[in-house]
C-alpha cells in the first residue's frame, strides 16, 4: 500500500453569499485517509464544502472558513450487512471507487474559495 495526495482548487461563481464551484479528479480506487481545507482568507462563513465520489456523500462541512484538517470514517459492516458496534472500532477510510469531486456552496465569487488537499492510500 502507498500513500499519495492530490490537491483541488475550486472556484465559486456566481452571487455573493450564494456562488458555488466544483472540482474533479480521477484518483480511485483508493481509500480517503484525510482531507485538509484551506479556504480563501475573503470566504464567508457561509461556505459549504461537500466531497463526493460515485453519487456518495463521503464528507460535509457546513457554514465555516477556517481552515482545518479531518480525517471522513464511515461505519464498517458484518458480512450480514449490519452495523459493527461502536465499541469495536469500526471506522474505517471511505473507498474512492473512479472520481472525487470537491464542491463549494454558499460562498463569494472567488478564482480560489477553498484548496483541498486529499490524503489517499492504494
Amino acid at each position: 500500500m502507498s500513500v499519495f495526495t492530490r490537491t483541488v482548487e475550486v472556484e465559486a461563481q456566481g452571487t455573493a453569499g450564494a456562488a458555488s464551484g466544483s472540482s474533479r479528479l480521477g484518483v480511485g480506487p483508493a481509500k480517503l485517509l484525510g482531507v485538509k481545507l484551506v479556504y480563501n482568507t475573503a470566504a464567508p462563513s457561509t461556505t459549504d464544502i461537500t466531497i463526493v465520489s460515485g453519487g456518495r456523500t463521503l464528507f460535509t462541512r457546513s457554514n465555516s472558513k477556517v481552515d482545518a484538517w479531518f480525517q471522513p470514517r464511515e461505519n464498517a459492516h458484518k458480512t450480514d450487512t449490519t452495523a459493527i458496534p461502536a465499541g469495536d472500532n469500526p471506522w474505517e477510510p471511505q473507498l474512492v471507487h473512479e472520481y472525487l469531486e470537491v464542491q463549494v456552496n454558499q460562498c463569494d465569487p472567488l478564482t480560489i474559495a477553498v484548496r483541498a488537499t486529499l490524503f489517499f492510500e492504494a
